[in-house]
């Protein structure tokens, strides 16, 4: 039988391999961009996904857990992830972040009503949800401003 510590560590080590595929995403993206604002946008995307990992991580340790094992594979897949879109150009790039983004707050939510968080992580999912609504955003006006080119 799993107890709610137990439970809660699993959660974060979901969520800490979701960050480290986000960060990953950003990092591919940024170089598509060059030297623009989107390029800086995506860079603070990227280091915000970073603090998200860095908070999740922090929750885990807090509660005697590890990361998981296979985080090197969340590392590769958010290289391949920011990579594919890539080949399809700026556009395709927007809509898949703006598609994993939207599907990081669901998950981040579904969380929220289902894991027995203590405080603090349900402090530090509640702002992770909110910075990922903003990415939405943001990922959305750039979409619109790439398509009026």
């Amino acid at each position: 039988m799993v107890n709610d510590t137990e439970k809660v560590i699993k959660t974060l080590r979901k969520c800490h391999n979701l960050e480290t595929t986000a960060v990953q995403i950003y990092r591919v993206q940024i170089n598509v961009f060059k030297k623009s604002s989107i390029a800086d946008q995506l860079a603070r995307a990227a280091d915000n996904e970073q603090s998200h990992q860095d908070n999740f991580y922090s929750s885990l340790r807090r509660l005697g857990g590890a990361p998981s094992p296979a985080k090197p594979l969340f590392w590769m897949a958010g290289k391949i992830i920011g990579f594919v879109p890539r080949l399809f150009g700026k556009a395709m790039i927007m809509r898949a972040n703006i598609a994993f983004e939207n599907k990081a707050v669901e998950d981040f939510s579904k969380m929220l009503k289902t894991v027995p968080y203590d405080a603090e992580t349900r402090s530090i999912t509640e702002k992770t949800i909110l910075d990922e609504e903003r990415h939405v955003r943001d990922w959305t006006t750039v979409l619109a401003s790439l398509s009026a080119r």
